[in-house]
């Protein structure tokens, strides 16, 4: 009897220590501990522009994305002004359809040697905030002034701009921070 009590208390322990064991490695997705991103973490980018926007928070209001969406929509504009196709890495996820269209779009006036100069989009609000801690969809109002493709100085051809439209953006958290993922302007909106 008193050797079975012996058997059965060693079989607890070594099932308790198994399960630590496995415990511990599927706590950390047994990814070794340099994988594991963490908030002292260095990062491809800072984690506050030089706007002081803080690239990887989640606001606890809808009206507090409209400081980082305008800082990545900032962000386009100058991609486009400049040319700078790899500058819209700073806007999009990496599988973006819209980066696609944009640098398309860059790539085609740089091609004729022209750019974007004025164009100047504005979050005028954000509605509505849904998601979670590394995915969000927003319901914005946003619109753009008129601009001009110039080439050397010259004006090619300018547009109005557009009026304030209701647009559903998907923010994805990145390492970089929060990037677009995609932009729909909803259907009867401007």
């Amino acid at each position: 009897r008193r050797r079975r009590d012996v058997l059965a208390g060693t079989a607890v322990l070594l099932a308790v220590a198994a399960a630590a064991v496995l415990g511990l490695q599927w706590g950390n997705n047994s990814l070794p501990p340099s994988a594991v991103l963490t908030p002292s973490e260095d990062r491809s980018t800072p984690a506050s522009t030089p706007g002081g926007v803080d690239e990887f928070a989640v606001p606890g209001a809808a009206a507090g994305w409209l400081v980082l969406l305008d800082s990545l929509y900032d962000r386009r504009a100058s991609a486009f002004a400049a040319g700078d196709v790899e500058g819209l890495a700073g806007v999009y996820t990496a599988n973006s359809s819209q980066a696609l269209a944009d640098r398309a779009e860059i790539e085609r006036l740089s091609a004729m040697g022209q750019r974007v100069d004025g164009f100047d989009p504005d979050v005028i609000s954000v509605e509505s905030a849904r998601g979670n801690a590394t995915s969000v969809t927003l319901v914005v109002t946003d619109s753009f002034g008129p601009y001009a493709v110039i080439d050397d100085q010259r004006l090619i051809s300018a547009a109005t701009g557009r009026a304030a439209a209701r647009v559903e953006v998907s923010l994805q958290l990145t390492p970089a921070g929060w990037r677009i993922d995609s932009a729909v302007r909803l259907a009867g909106s401007g």
